[in-house]
């Protein structure tokens, strides 16, 4: 795999930008924990990212910054809602490549435009089911369970104007119980992210021109 160099972006929950960068080589390692998402993108202690990460009223991923020597920036609701100072934002920093890893909200019309095609998502089902608007997390998990799913998975698709609508990345599936309940399906989802979404991301940016 091409070698990178990445500056990751951090924004809210898990809003994280990376920027391909010169000569020294960073990876994602595998992880497991609260923000399964999140803790499967943090830096190796092998290889090594410089992320900024951007997050209110959440102290565990200033946590997870302090912990991997992560500069922190607090990104303000208005920030947030002003698109022109967003994009800025991310030009200033040299931001090239956007990962959503659990940030719910819909990614503003100018980021989207000015990013086609590198802004991925992750999204905990098999997409097209069990998608759009205020479909995350345990809302997803339950649906699946009372729908009676043989299989569910995860999804990892480009990221468009409208909720869980781009183009498909990858998939992958896990076999259900009838017994399983959501916080199981949650524990089976969570395993496959850690599995799967790292290698993912790293090779999405490693064949995006």
């Amino acid at each position: 795999m091409k070698k990178l160099s990445r500056r990751i972006l951090e924004l809210t929950s898990s809003f994280i930008a990376l920027h391909h960068g010169a000569n020294r080589h960073t990876g994602i390692r595998k992880g497991q924990q609260r923000g399964s998402s999140l803790h499967s993108l943090q830096p190796s202690p092998i290889r090594t990212h410089t992320p900024h990460s951007m997050r209110p009223r959440n102290g565990w991923v200033y946590d997870i910054a302090r912990a991997h020597k992560v500069p922190a920036i607090h990104l303000t609701s208005e920030l947030r809602k002003d698109e022109q100072a967003l994009l800025k934002l991310f030009q200033d920093h040299g931001i090239t490549f956007i990962v959503l890893a659990g940030y719910l909200r819909l990614i503003p019309a100018a980021i989207v435009a000015a990013y086609p095609k590198r802004i991925i998502n992750l999204h905990p089902a098999l997409l097209p089911k069990f998608g759009g608007k205020g479909m995350h997390g345990m809302h997803v998990h339950e649906a699946v369970a009372v729908a009676g799913e043989a299989e569910t998975g995860i999804t990892v698709h480009y990221v468009d104007e409208q909720y869980d609508e781009g183009d498909i990345i990858a998939q992958f599936k896990v076999a259900l119980e009838k017994s399983d309940s959501p916080q199981r399906i949650a524990e089976k989802i969570a395993k496959l992210e850690a599995e799967h979404f790292p290698e993912v991301v790293e090779k999405t940016i490693a064949f995006t021109k």
